[in-house]
């Protein structure tokens, strides 16, 4: 009898773990082809994708992903994404809202690229599930960067990076920064229609080559703010340019002309906003996500 409660408890444990819910995050496969890409260089050793006991990419936000350097997820759940599962209330997801890892020094390991490619979510484009994953689910799940909004790679050893927002151009990025990566020399940014400012200073590109990336980035968001400064990385330091500092209430703008006029927008392109004092009272606007505009300067800034 003793047996028989023992063998039941172990049963009821195992049926509390596979129904037991949690926090997960969406699109870590990416991040973990973009770690195996790269090696420590001149500065840190880059981060190791966490694994779980199965083995495979540990997923979860609390403790891991929340704390995972470089990596920032949305502050809140996602909801209404068409291939989750929300039936059980106890099941929760999250997006990738930053890739970080600027002035790190990294290398790119030789004959890799660099890839971030949002897949699409639906199924319809889809013959066969790809290479690698038992569901289309899993794929979605694991390279959807349908938050990404901000992708900063500067101060590395980069060569090869591709990035595209997907056939549906569901990658919401808004910045990019590659500056001072000296042996970027092959780069394709297309498919994002909500870029406000790529920085390309400081790379190898060829004058053609830049010309062919800056047609495709304005291809698809014709008003992006595209910064390349061929003359290297010390060119950058004497380079003024805005600079916003947020506070608890004031938004603060240095490097401005006194006569520069200062244009806030909504996400939706609606202007709220407009002057030229170098201090704003943040009290005038809610939480959220506002589009900064100075003459040619464009950024984005979260209240």
């Amino acid at each position: 009898m003793k047996k028989f409660f023992i063998l039941f408890f172990l049963m009821f444990l195992g049926s509390s773990a596979i129904y037991a819910g949690g926090t997960w995050v969406m699109g870590t496969n990416q991040v973990d082809r973009f770690l195996k890409a790269i090696e420590q260089g001149t500065g840190d050793v880059p981060p190791v994708t966490p694994m779980n006991s199965v083995p495979a990419i540990n997923t979860d936000y609390a403790g891991v992903w929340d704390v995972f350097p470089g990596i920032t997820c949305t502050p809140e759940n996602v909801l209404g994404v068409t291939y989750q599962d929300y039936s059980n209330a106890d099941y929760h997801w999250r997006g990738i809202i930053s890739i970080n890892y600027a002035n790190k020094g990294y290398n790119q390991k030789a004959g890799t690229e660099i890839k971030f490619v949002q897949p699409s979510t639906v199924d319809f484009d889809y013959s066969i599930i790809p290479d690698g994953y038992t569901t289309l689910k899993s794929y979605y799940d694991g390279n959807d960067l349908s938050w990404l909004d901000t992708l900063n790679l500067s101060g590395n050893n980069f060569n090869n990076i591709v990035i595209d927002g997907g056939p549906y151009n569901a990658m919401p990025l808004s910045i990019v920064n590659l500056s001072n990566n000296p042996n970027l020399t092959s780069l394709s940014i297309v498919n994002c229609t909500g870029l406000l400012e790529v920085n390309l200073s400081g790379t190898g590109l060829t004058p053609a080559a830049f010309e062919i990336v800056k047609a495709d980035i304005l291809a698809s968001s014709p008003s992006a703010n595209i910064i390349h400064i061929t003359t290297g990385v010390n060119a950058i330091s004497g380079v003024e340019r805005p600079k916003i500092i947020i506070t608890d209430n004031t938004i603060r703008i240095e490097n401005k002309k006194a006569n520069d006029v200062v244009k806030i927008f909504n996400e939706s392109g609606q202007k709220l906003f407009e002057t030229t004092d170098e201090s704003i009272n943040t009290g005038r606007f809610g939480m959220g996500v506002y589009i900064v505009r100075i003459n040619s300067f464009v950024t984005k800034i979260r209240l």
